[in-house]
């Protein structure tokens, strides 16, 4: 019977010094942990190194996701942070600066109470200088060009009541065929100009950021020509009617190069 009762403490005493060790084996160490995670960030730090935002930015998102307790999560999240503005700044290099913006916006709600916050809004805020130029006003003139521009005999009044818009009067025939200026007018406003008289093309840049008489609208404009040749005659007052809805002349989209 002790023979017994011994084989089982003996065995009892056995089994209790098994689980310490099984315990420690299932378990990795801290250090290893924080290899991995180090190795994860390192992987997408590269990712925007190499300019590969999109990828950056999701990965280290779906990491945040799995990983919020991880020791190189604030790492992680300023390089997701830091993929954002760089890609707004690679937007705003190829004239996409309302989509810079709206990318920009989009990462400071999400980040909102982020300790890097402060990344974002410095690039938030020099976009906005950028695009807070003060837009024309209504009737002016660029490319005042003498056999087109002035005269006084001919005038052509543009009733505006969608988008800012320029508008371009185009010489369609004659020695001077090809000359041109274009007229500013912002929305609900109407502008007059005196033009020499001719038979004339008219097109149509609209956008929702003025950006200069070069750049015009940006990279988001919508340009159109209208279908008619409009034919001045000298003493008359020619009258076109611009609306969202409807208008007085129909028009056809064109191509940045047909401008």
């Amino acid at each position: 019977m002790k023979r017994k009762l011994l084989a089982l403490l003996l065995l009892f005493s056995l089994c209790l010094g098994c689980f310490p060790m099984t315990a420690l084996a299932a378990e990795p160490a801290d250090e290893e942990v924080a290899v991995v995670d180090e190795a994860a960030w390192e992987d997408i730090k590269a990712l925007m190194d190499a300019e590969e935002y999109d990828e950056a930015i999701a990965q280290a998102e779906t990491y945040m996701r799995s990983n919020p307790n991880s020791p190189v999560y604030d790492k992680v999240e300023k390089t997701c942070i830091q993929s954002y503005v760089r890609k707004a700044r690679v937007l705003i290099e190829e004239k996409h600066r309302e989509d810079a913006q709206e990318l920009l916006e989009e990462c400071a709600d999400r980040y909102a109470d982020s300790e890097f916050l402060y990344i974002v809004e410095k690039d938030q805020e020099s976009l906005k200088q950028l695009l807070k130029k003060e837009i024309p006003k209504t009737g002016q003139i660029f490319h005042k060009n003498s056999t087109v521009y002035g005269g006084g005999a001919t005038q052509f009044v543009v009733k505006n009541s969608g988008e800012k818009l320029l508008i371009k009067f185009e010489l369609a025939s004659g020695k001077n065929k090809g000359e041109y200026i274009t007229m500013f007018v912002r929305p609900n406003a109407t502008a007059r100009v005196n033009i020499q008289p001719g038979k004339y093309i008219l097109k149509m840049a609209t956008g929702k950021t003025w950006y200069s008489s070069t750049e015009m609208f940006g990279s988001d404009m919508y340009l159109e020509k209208f279908d008619e040749t409009y034919d001045l005659k000298s003493g008359y007052v020619y009258t076109l009617t611009l609306n969202a809805s409807n208008g007085n002349a129909p028009s056809t989209p064109i191509d940045p190069d047909e401008f």
